[in-house]
């Protein structure tokens, strides 16, 4: 059995595994990672996809535009991100936007727009009352 395997094996070689089909998984990482930790073949992959579908291409450009916010701590123009979201017809993302504004004071603290809370230092745990740290 093993020559007869090695036989097919010389009389068909096959150098590159095939690639597998790009899966929405795969769309979804490449589109939630930082654009500079994208292999090339990721980023070649990603380009047609995003140019089929001008939807998507948007998308991305908000995501990625909410992750520098975030990233970067830049609360303060959360709420102009939400405006240009909202003006795009897009359904997931507005979505999205409408639960953050149903916590904005939370997503702002998250993004380094707004004061943060942490527990006094001092007493007892049970004792602690949260403290505003300006």
């Amino acid at each position: 059995m093993k020559k007869y395997v090695q036989r097919l094996r010389e009389a068909f070689p096959h150098d590159d595994p095939p690639r597998k089909h790009t899966s929405v998984r795969d769309v979804t990482s490449w589109i939630t990672r930082h654009p500079d930790r994208l292999d090339d073949d990721q980023a070649q992959r990603l380009k047609p996809i995003r140019a089929r579908c001008p939807a998507l291409d948007r998308s991305a450009e908000h995501v990625r535009a909410f992750a520098e916010l975030m990233n970067n701590r830049r609360g303060q123009d959360l709420g102009q991100w939400m405006k240009r979201v909202q003006a795009d017809d897009l359904p997931a993302l507005r979505g999205f936007v409408n639960g953050l504004g149903q916590d904005l004071d939370g997503a702002l603290r998250a993004s380094g727009g707004g004061p943060t809370w942490s527990a006094a230092r001092s007493g007892p745990a049970s004792r602690r009352r949260p403290t505003l740290n300006l």
